[in-house]
């Protein structure tokens, strides 16, 4: 009553469950259950990578109070909302609890911030945004930034593909994972990297061909 048509069309569309409630019934029974299993896993594994990353980035360099500040920002951007997520889910699995949820949305949203952490969160690009020199931190031994871009999009690959393949997700807002990580990859290139137009026009087609391979 007090939102525009409009806006509230917009809204329900995020609500993908069924209006026959036998079939939402029957979705929650089998296919819900799947997903949080398979949420919980993905969850797990991303936290352990978080902790196995970091314990062998203190032990491959001699760490400052500047890298302390970096490593310190990555590892909670990668441990966060992947162990609240497990957290969740497993309230829900073990005691029952969130039975009302929208799931699907909740984990569309997680995956969403994958997207954007996998770029934004490599070390390699977290140094520019605390606004210190590659060379000067990390013994001058982090690299060239193509090779922290080809990590980027292979963490892309792998999130989109989990997504799509062992995800029982029904969500039209999938979409929201690639198009967003690609969307993030061209910022950094244009905020952090200071790309030219070429590349930037670049950038773009391959937020616009996310889009398209999900059609």
């Amino acid at each position: 009553a007090f939102m525009p048509p409009g806006i509230v069309q917009r809204l329900r569309a995020l609500d993908t469950r069924f209006d026959d409630s036998r079939e939402e019934a029957d979705y929650t029974a089998q296919l819900q259950g799947e997903l949080l299993r398979s949420s919980l896993g993905a969850a797990v594994v991303a936290c352990v990578s978080s902790v196995i990353h970091g314990v062998a980035t203190v032990a491959e360099y001699d760490m400052t109070r500047s890298t302390w500040v970096i490593l310190a920002c990555q590892q909670t951007m990668w441990l966060a909302i992947p162990a609240i997520l497990a957290l969740l889910v497993l309230l829900r699995l073990k005691r029952g609890a969130f039975k009302e949820w929208n799931w699907e949305v909740f984990v569309v949203c997680c995956l969403v911030y994958g997207a954007i952490v996998i770029v934004l969160g490599q070390t390699y690009h977290l140094t520019r945004v605390f606004g210190i020199s590659n060379r000067g931190a990390w013994e001058g031994r982090l690299g060239a930034s193509e090779e922290h871009e080809v990590w980027s999009l292979l963490g892309l690959n792998l999130l989109s593909t989990v997504t799509f393949f062992q995800l029982r997700i029904r969500s039209v807002l999938s979409w929201l994972v690639p198009v967003a990580g690609a969307l993030m990859f061209t910022l950094t290139r244009v905020f952090l990297m200071e790309a030219g137009f070429s590349q930037v026009l670049y950038m773009f087609a391959l937020v616009a061909l996310s889009y398209i391979a999900w059609n």
